[in-house]
């Protein structure tokens, strides 16, 4: 018997009405601005049309700003469970990611924190 897994899901996508995308953005911002640590750390895969890895660590306030890329995207963060939880997923879509570049978005540990921040 296969097991369901819950997803919760938000979206900013720059084709949706202004009131809700500002909703949705306000709404991480809030969610990743009021954790009980202050770093996170986004690792990435299949990054634009070389699709290439990589990570940066960065304070709550600007994990969205990590994320954005300058052109059409969207971004869709990914909750497991029916709430807003850590640790949380995005995929982001653009012209040189069709199938969506994957980011894991976790708590930094204190060495990230002292070795990249």
């Amino acid at each position: 018997m296969a097991t369901t897994i819950e997803e919760f899901r938000i979206e900013l996508d720059p084709y949706a009405e202004e009131w809700e995308w500002e909703d949705n953005y306000d709404e991480l911002q809030s969610f990743f601005c009021n954790r009980d640590f202050d770093y996170f750390r986004i690792n990435g895969r299949a990054m634009g049309w070389t699709r290439a890895d990589g990570f940066v660590v960065v304070r709550g306030e600007n994990v969205i700003d990590a994320l954005k890329l300058n052109g059409d995207y969207r971004l869709e963060f990914i909750f497991q469970g029916d709430e807003m939880t850590m640790p949380v997923r995005v995929i982001r879509y653009s012209h040189d990611e069709p199938m969506g570049a994957i980011f894991d978005v976790v708590e930094a540990t204190e060495e990230d924190i002292e070795n990249y921040a």
